[in-house]
C-alpha cells in the first residue's frame, strides 16, 4: 500500500500534516525552513511534486501567492486542495497601511487557531483516503491535545510577565499577542 502522497507548502503545515498522516503516506514540503512563502519562487520540481500529489495542503489567506497557478491546475486534475486556514477567525494586518481588509495569514502562531488547521487537514486527508478516517481523526485529536497543552504552557509562562510590549523582526506575531495579552509595538522588517 503506497498511501497518500501529500504536499505541504510550509514547514509548519508539514509538521501538522505529518502528525495527522502518520504511517499512511508520504509528505513533501515545498518551501524550505527559513525561506519565506511570501516571496518564494516555485521551482520546476515543486510543480512536479504538486502535480503528483493526492492532497495539497496550503495555508491560504494569500500566504502562498507563488502557488496560484499550481492550485488551479491541481484542482483541475482532481487533486484535493486543503486550505488549512478555512474557518479560522482572522484579524487584519495591524501594521498594513491599507484601507482594504488584508487578513493576517500567520494563524498558526496561536495554538488554539492551529487546532482548526489540524481539523481542516484531517478532514482533507480523510476525504482523500476514507479507509483511514478513524486513524486520521485519532491523530488529529492527539495533535489538538498537544496544541491545547502548548496553549496552557504559554499561559502559565506569560502569566507573571509584567512588561507586555515586544518588538518583532517580522509582523507574524499578531495572533500570539492577541491570545496571550501581549502587544507588538514595532516590527523591524515589514
Amino acid at each position: 500500500e503506497r498511501g497518500l502522497r501529500v504536499v505541504t507548502t510550509t514547514p509548519v503545515l508539514f509538521s501538522l500534516a505529518a502528525k495527522i498522516l502518520g504511517e499512511f503516506g508520504t509528505i513533501i514540503n515545498l518551501v524550505p525552513p527559513g525561506a519565506s512563502p511570501e516571496n518564494y519562487a516555485l521551482r520546476p520540481q515543486d510543480a512536479e511534486a504538486a502535480a503528483r500529489a493526492d492532497v495539497l495542503v496550503m495555508n491560504g489567506l494569500g500566504f502562498e501567492r507563488f502557488l496560484e497557478g499550481v492550485v488551479a491546475d491541481a484542482r483541475g486534475q482532481g487533486i484535493r486542495v486543503v486550505v488549512a486556514s478555512d474557518g479560522v477567525e482572522t484579524t487584519p494586518f495591524s501594521l498594513m497601511l491599507s484601507l482594504d481588509f488584508v487578513p493576517d495569514p500567520h494563524v498558526w502562531v496561536d495554538p488554539l487557531r492551529a487546532i482548526r488547521m489540524v481539523e481542516n487537514i484531517a478532514g482533507g486527508l480523510a476525504a482523500a483516503d476514507p479507509p483511514h478516517v478513524s486513524e486520521y481523526r485519532a491523530n488529529a485529536e492527539a495533535a489538538a491535545a498537544q496544541l491545547r497543552a502548548l496553549d496552557q504552557e504559554f499561559r502559565e509562562a506569560l502569566a507573571d510577565v509584567a512588561r507586555r510590549d515586544f518588538i518583532a523582526f517580522h509582523p507574524a506575531w499578531g495572533y500570539f499577542a492577541e491570545r496571550y495579552g501581549l502587544r507588538q509595538v514595532a516590527v523591524i522588517e515589514e
